[in-house]
C-alpha cells in the first residue's frame, strides 16, 4: 500500500519534469554511445554489438516502465492455457525464452507497455524489436535508437516495404539472445470510426465481422512468415490484452501522475512450423485468429476470464528498472535542480530567463512525446478518407 503523501507527490508536476529531463538527457547520451559502438563494433561482430546494445535499449526502456512498475503501482496478470507449461525456476513459462512474435491487439494508448512489462518479467526487454512508422525514428531518443537496433521503421507503402520487412525478418533470426518481434496485424490503433469502416469492409468481402478488433492486414503478416527462418524464429505468442477496469484511465498521463494500471494478458503459444506457406492459408489462419481473439475478449468482458481452461498468474515487477531509474536521476536531475535553481537566483535577469525558459520548452516536448502514444491523436490509416475529418 503506497502511503497517501506519496500519493499526492506523483501528481506533482516538478516531478514529471526532472523524470523526463533524466530521460531525455540520458537517452541522447545513450543514443551517442549506440551510434559509436555500432559504427565500431557492429561492422565486424554484429552478434556483439547486439549483446550491448541490449542494455542500452535497456536504459532507455527501463526508465518509462519504471512509471508503470513502480512510480504507478500498474500490475500485469498472465493468463495462459493449461498444458503450456511453467517450469519451478521461471516466474514465466519457457516459450518467452525463445524467438518469438508477439502478436498483440492494439487498442489502449499504453498496450504496449503491457508488452513491455511482460518482455522485462523474462529478461527479454532489451531485446524487443518494434515494427513501426518510419516517421517515429525521427524521434529522441527512441526513435533514433531504433535506427541502429534493428528497428524495422516502414513507410506504409507496399513497394517500399516489401523488401524492409522481408530483409529485416531475416536479419533478426540471428539475434543472440531471445529476441520479441512485436507485431500489430491490425496495422493501426482501434477507435471506433476505425472499427466502423473495418466492419463494412468485412461485410462486402465476406469476411467476418469482427466486434473488438480491426480485420487483421493479411499481406504484410504472410510476407513476414514466409520470409522468416522458421528453425529460428519459432514462435507466435498470441497475445490478447484487456485492460482490469477503466479503459479509458490507461493512458500514459495517468501512469506519469500515479494512477495505476491493471492488465490482464491472455497468451496463447502457436509453433510457427504449423502455419501454412501459401497466402491463402496464412490469410485464412489470421482471420481465424482474429476470430478467436475476438470471442476471448467478449467473453473477458462478460465473466472476467479468457477462457475456462487458463491458469493465471499474477507476475511482479523486477527491480531493475527501480534501481535504473533511481541512479540516473541522482547523477542528472540532481545538479540539474542546483543549475536551474542557481541561474534563476544569480541576480541575471537573461540567465534567468534562459533557466525558465528551457523548462518550459523541456514541458512542451514532454507533451509532444506523451501526445505520441494518444488514441486522439491517432493517424487516419484504416479510415476511408472522407471519414478522415471526423476521426476525432
Amino acid at each position: 500500500m503506497v502511503p497517501s503523501f506519496l500519493k499526492a507527490w506523483r501528481k506533482i508536476p516538478i516531478f514529471h519534469t526532472l523524470f523526463f529531463i533524466t530521460f531525455l538527457v540520458s537517452g541522447i547520451i545513450v543514443n551517442a554511445l549506440q551510434y559509436i559502438t555500432f559504427f565500431l563494433v557492429a561492422w565486424h561482430n554484429l552478434s556483439l554489438f547486439r549483446r550491448i546494445n541490449y542494455y542500452f535499449i535497456y536504459a532507455i526502456y527501463g526508465q518509462i516502465l519504471f512509471l508503470a512498475d513502480w512510480w504507478s503501482n500498474s500490475r500485469l496478470r498472465v493468463h495462459y492455457e493449461r498444458g503450456e507449461g511453467q517450469p519451478p525456476a521461471c516466474p514465466y513459462f519457457e516459450p518467452f525464452h525463445k524467438h518469438s512474435i508477439i502478436m498483440m491487439n492494439h487498442h489502449y494508448e499504453v498496450d504496449w507497455l503491457a508488452g513491455w512489462m511482460s518482455a522485462d518479467r523474462v529478461s527479454t526487454l532489451g531485446n524487443c524489436r518494434v515494427i513501426a512508422k518510419k516517421v517515429l525514428g525521427l524521434t529522441p531518443v527512441m526513435g533514433w535508437s531504433w535506427f541502429v537496433s534493428d528497428g524495422i521503421l516502414i513507410h506504409r507503402n507496399w513497394e517500399k516495404d516489401k523488401d524492409i520487412l522481408a530483409n529485416s525478418i531475416k536479419r533478426l533470426g540471428d539475434f543472440p539472445g531471445p529476441m520479441w518481434l512485436c507485431l500489430f496485424a491490425e496495422g493501426t490503433r482501434l477507435t471506433p470510426q476505425k472499427l466502423e469502416a473495418s466492419q463494412e469492409y468485412s461485410r462486402k468481402n465476406g469476411l467476418p465481422v469482427l466486434q473488438h478488433h480491426l480485420q487483421p492486414r493479411t499481406r504484410g503478416f504472410n510476407h513476414i512468415i514466409q520470409n522468416l527462418e522458421r528453425e529460428k524464429i519459432k514462435y507466435i505468442m498470441d497475445t490478447t490484452v484487456c485492460i482490469n477496469g477503466d479503459e479509458k484511465d490507461a493512458t500514459l498521463s495517468n501512469i506519469l501522475t500515479g494512477k495505476s494500471v491493471d492488465f490482464d494478458v491472455y497468451v496463447r503459444r502457436v509453433p510457427i512450423a504449423d502455419l501454412p506457406k501459401d497466402d491463402e492459408g496464412l490469410s485464412k489462419w489470421l482471420v481465424d485468429l482474429y476470430v478467436r481473439k475476438d470471442k476471448a475478449k467478449q467473453r473477458y468482458y462478460e465473466t472476467g476470464t479468457f477462457s475456462d481452461d487458463v491458469e493465471m498468474i499474477d507476475v511482479p515487477a523486477r527491480p531493475y528498472t527501480l534501481i535504473l531509474t533511481v541512479i540516473l536521476n541522482i547523477i542528472m536531475a540532481i545538479p540539474l535542480t542546483k543549475l536551474f535553481i542557481s541561474m534563476v537566483f544569480s541576480g541575471s535577469a537573461l540567465q534567468a530567463v534562459i533557466a525558465i525558459g528551457v523548462v518550459v520548452i523541456l514541458n512542451v516536448a514532454m507533451g509532444a512525446m506523451i501526445d505520441i502514444s494518444r488514441i486522439s491523436k491517432a493517424t487516419t490509416y484504416g479510415l476511408k478518407s472522407g471519414d478522415s475529418k471526423k476521426k476525432n
